[in-house]
């Protein structure tokens, strides 16, 4: 009976969807299925932690300023304080592996913001990449 619920609906053809992902090194991000990677292990990161990395991979040694960070992810939903980000950054480093782990590449700029440091990702610049996985 599933089966036929499911073919009803046209499912078994649907073509293989190419993924969209951001890589920097160890840290590789799927887009599509909102997963995190780090030396090809999968990392658990709250959504609000996988948008923020997502905009430090799509924007590699440039310094964020946590009024951009505040813009670019939550946009106009209210009042989200400054703090906020540094909460999230802390927990986002240490789901990455920490200070000794993939969370290094996630520098603090004191007094601006945050970057993603290339040169602590083990590898060059982010790129995006289509890719079937």
């Amino acid at each position: 009976m599933r089966r036929s619920w499911v073919e009803g609906w046209g499912l078994e053809q649907m073509p293989e969807k190419k993924r969209r992902v951001l890589e920097c090194g160890w840290i590789c991000a799927d887009l599509d299925a909102y997963e995190i990677t780090v030396k090809g292990e999968p990392v658990r990161v709250y959504l609000r932690e996988f948008e923020i990395l997502v905009l430090l991979l799509r924007n590699p040694n440039r310094v964020l300023r946590r009024e951009e960070i505040i813009a670019a992810i939550w946009g106009d939903e209210g009042a989200v304080e400054e703090r906020t980000i540094d909460v999230h950054i802390r927990r986002l480093r240490e789901h990455l592996g920490g200070r000794k782990g993939a969370g290094a590449a996630i520098v603090t700029v004191r007094g601006v913001g945050y970057k993603l440091d290339t040169r602590r990702c083990g590898l060059a610049p982010a790129k995006a990449s289509w890719e079937s996985r």
